[in-house]
């Protein structure tokens, strides 16, 4: 078994090389060829509270005395990662250097389908809103061609695109509040 903390300096794995330079299609893609990586779903692909409470410090220039945070370069789906954080942006990025796509902030402010985006520069392509249903997905979608547009080729790319979502469905589902729940909204 892997020790995390043994591998935190250094990728476990050997990094092999692709079996084709150009994949004929998607059952012949290997880690190396995918270039962009682009994250879509609610608070626990934006990673909401995925580190404990800011410093009284942040807590006074944010304005907010309990303000819960969004920590998106730590998205196990959607944020860069680091040697010591593991995310799967941070995987593909070990067999191509010039992956784009994941994010890099460790704090922002929180976007939810009522707000809106409100921290692009630091999201890149995780789309994912803390309390997004999964009938709210168009928003998601409109952001990330929004924020495709910036990287060059990405069209010609390959893509993994990496959908979390339904935590919210499932309460809902749960609560008399929301005029019987999840089951009308799709059935």
């Amino acid at each position: 078994q892997l020790d995390r903390a043994e591998a935190a300096g250094a990728w476990p794995c050997e990094v092999a090389a692709p079996a084709r330079r150009s994949p004929g299609d998607a059952t012949q893609v290997h880690p190396a060829h995918i270039s962009v990586a682009m994250a879509m779903g609610d608070s626990i692909t934006a990673a909401f509270g995925a580190r404990p409470a800011v410093t009284d410090a942040a807590r006074g220039k944010l304005g907010h005395p309990m303000l819960p945070l969004e920590y998106r370069s730590l998205s196990f789906s959607g944020g860069e990662g680091a040697a010591d954080e593991w995310t799967l942006p941070f995987f593909l990025r070990q067999y191509n250097g010039s992956l784009s796509g994941p994010s890099d902030r460790h704090m922002a402010v929180i976007q939810t389908p009522s707000m809106g985006y409100l921290d692009e520069g630091g999201d890149k392509l995780n789309a994912a809103l803390t309390y997004a249903h999964s009938w709210e997905m168009e928003m998601e979608v409109e952001e990330l061609i929004k924020q495709s547009k910036s990287i060059p080729g990405f069209g010609e790319r390959w893509k993994l695109l990496f959908l979390f979502i339904g935590y919210n469905d499932i309460c809902d589902g749960l609560s008399a509040d929301y005029g019987g729940g999840f089951a009308p909204r799709h059935g």
